[in-house]
């Protein structure tokens, strides 16, 4: 069946109705469990990742900051939209352009990215 020499052992922990399932299937197949594992192992295909998974981290991680710094400013802006009376226009405009400013660098930093 293999033209090479099978030296290497695959072992793997499965719960008992798990391994009732591929018993039962080896056996409709007329294959021992390790023939229709292996069968079944072989011919699956894995999806190529967009990212290697330590560029995927970094980027996970990139994004939970920009959503820290978008969330400290939607809050410091609901404040100030709350407390408005009490609040200068100079410093109400002041904020709405740090926000904007931020909401600018965010989508540059995606788009980039």
């Amino acid at each position: 069946m293999y033209s090479e020499k099978q030296e290497k052992h695959l072992h793997i922990r499965v719960s008992n109705s798990d391994y009732e399932k591929v018993k039962k299937s080896a056996e409709l197949y007329g294959l021992s469990m390790g023939q229709y594992a292996k069968k079944i192992i072989l011919k699956s295909r894995l999806k190529q990742p967009k990212f290697a998974y330590s560029d995927a981290r970094r980027i996970q991680t990139e994004l939970n900051y920009i959503g820290n710094n978008l969330n400290q400013y939607t809050k410091a802006l609901n404040i100030t939209l709350k407390h408005a009376s009490e609040t200068s226009s100079e410093n109400m405009l002041f904020l709405q352009k740090n926000c904007l400013q931020m909401l600018t660098m965010i989508s540059q930093k995606l788009k980039k990215g």
